[in-house]
């Protein structure tokens, strides 16, 4: 879980702060701060909005996808 939430601290990042991370998202900011600290984890349907607005993938924010592995089978075409 810890790498799940720092992924999400890192795509996050992409808003200058919490409010506006919440407000793309549609969570309040007490949510959003519970998720970046690992106290609770957003259900399926506000993870799939984390990664439309911050165009992350599913797979990279839930640690199962290596972007150094992503970028050899695109490149090997895989």
């Amino acid at each position: 879980m810890e790498d799940f939430c720092s992924r999400l601290n890192q795509a996050a990042k992409k808003y200058q702060n919490r409010k506006g991370f919440a407000v793309a998202v549609g969570v309040s900011q007490t949510t959003i701060t519970a998720w970046l600290k690992c106290k609770s984890l957003p259900t399926a349907d506000h993870l799939t909005k984390i990664c439309q607005r911050t165009e992350v993938s599913a797979d990279w924010l839930l640690g199962l996808q290596d972007p150094e592995k992503a970028g050899r089978e695109k490149r090997s075409g895989i």
